[in-house]
């Protein structure tokens, strides 16, 4: 009827067969109409995989992912046009954007890096040793010595305690500070110092409410003044080099509403999540690397702290992808391949992974980015350009 009745393709997407989940009848009309639609000839394609998105549940009828058909229409008469004309006038702009050169992606920003692991061939967590100056490498390996018996006297009496809460909550975090200054100077990365601060700091003030819910307050109190040894050594460790004054930095230049904080926090654990229910991109470790420090986004003494953590790990994961992505993408094009786009991600198990994960996710990650506007500016014209190969690939 509606067909029939000299519908257009515009007001087509301005009714919605439903918002959420599969309704059996509504999804027998939709196979109907689909058959009607392509019945006609008239190149009602673009819609066609628009809807069948809406089933998918990638975008709603309104989300995000639908920004590649707003912006390659340059008027509001351009709607006016059958279907044909608003499909040719679509295909035309996709092209033109799959044809540009890739989007430039960001170097990583100081914090949690990702580099594939050698024997499980996936991303996983690594610091990278900082670009210290002679003077700095001098400064640290001075302080070195007495922040690690710091680090040493806080595990043994970490070990010590009879406190069950303070060995659960503080043993790791202990060990992972000890073992981040572990190492001259010249092997140390700031980012692992800063990052094993933030994440002990947080976890002392957990195990503070947990040991006096246990009844333990005294232990509670010994161990914090061993932590505040470590960590009164700690600010001025960081601080002594260039990429510790970056990460202070960032976190000061933090100006997000407390509303603003719990919108980003969500988004980066649903990313966590998504990321953990992943397969073929991040090891398990990775994952269970990520679902923790987002979780810690906006927590902590210092929640600024905390929530630049979490915006450097999500950031430079993302940033790797992408990057991994266009590689494999521009390869492809080089070889000249009679598949095309299609092999994008052909070279690696990650980059073929990521491709559906991506697709999957796109209303997810600009939800993120526009949460994340300084690390992440970058990820909407990634997404854009994506989109735009994969949409030309599925018509030829």
């Amino acid at each position: 009827q509606f067909i029939a009745g000299g519908g257009s393709a515009g007001e087509l997407a301005q009714r919605p067969l439903w918002l959420e989940g599969e309704h059996g009848r509504l999804l027998d009309d939709w196979e109907s109409l689909k058959k009607h639609l392509r019945a006609h000839r008239s190149g009602w394609d673009v819609w066609i995989r628009w809807y069948d998105a809406v089933l998918a549940g990638k975008p709603t009828p309104s989300g995000e992912e639908l920004d590649i058909f707003r912006v390659t229409l340059d008027s509001e008469e351009d709607w006016k046009k059958s279907p044909r004309a608003i499909n040719a006038l679509i295909r035309k702009k996709e092209k033109e954007i799959a044809g540009r050169e890739p989007p430039s992606i960001p170097q990583d920003v100081p914090g949690l890096a990702w580099d594939v692991d050698p024997r499980e061939g996936l991303l996983t967590p690594v610091f990278h040793p900082g670009d210290l100056g002679t003077q700095e490498t001098d400064d640290l390996e001075r302080m070195r010595p007495f922040l690690l018996e710091c680090a040493n006297d806080l595990c043994a009496a970490i070990a010590a305690t009879s406190s069950n809460s303070v060995k659960a909550i503080l043993t790791n975090h202990a060990a992972r500070y000890r073992s981040s200054i572990d190492k001259h100077a010249s092997q140390v990365s700031i980012d692992e110092v800063y990052y094993a601060g933030v994440r002990l700091r947080n976890a002392t003030e957990q195990m503070r409410r947990e040991a006096e819910d246990e009844g333990m307050p005294r232990e509670a109190a010994q161990i914090g003044e061993a932590v505040n040894s470590v960590l009164g050594l700690h600010g001025p460790f960081v601080l002594a080099t260039e990429r510790g004054r970056q990460h202070d930095e960032n976190a000061r230049r933090d100006t997000r509403t407390k509303a603003q904080d719990v919108a980003y926090k969500l988004k980066a654990e649903e990313l966590a999540k998504s990321i953990g229910q992943s397969h073929g991109l991040v090891t398990e470790k990775g994952k269970a690397e990520l679902i923790e420090i987002n979780a810690e986004a906006g927590t902590g003494p210092f929640p600024e702290r905390s929530t630049a953590a979490a915006e450097a790990a999500n950031s430079n994961l993302l940033g790797k992808i992408a990057r991994m992505v266009i590689t494999e993408t521009v390869k492809e094009l080089a070889k000249k391949s009679a598949v095309g786009v299609a092999a994008i991600g052909a070279g690696t198990t990650i980059t073929n992974a990521a491709i559906p994960w991506l697709t999957i996710n796109g209303t997810l990650l600009a939800s993120l980015a526009a949460t994340s506007p300084e690390t992440l500016h970058w990820l909407p014209h990634f997404m854009t350009w994506l989109r735009a190969r994969i949409s030309l690939t599925a018509k030829k």
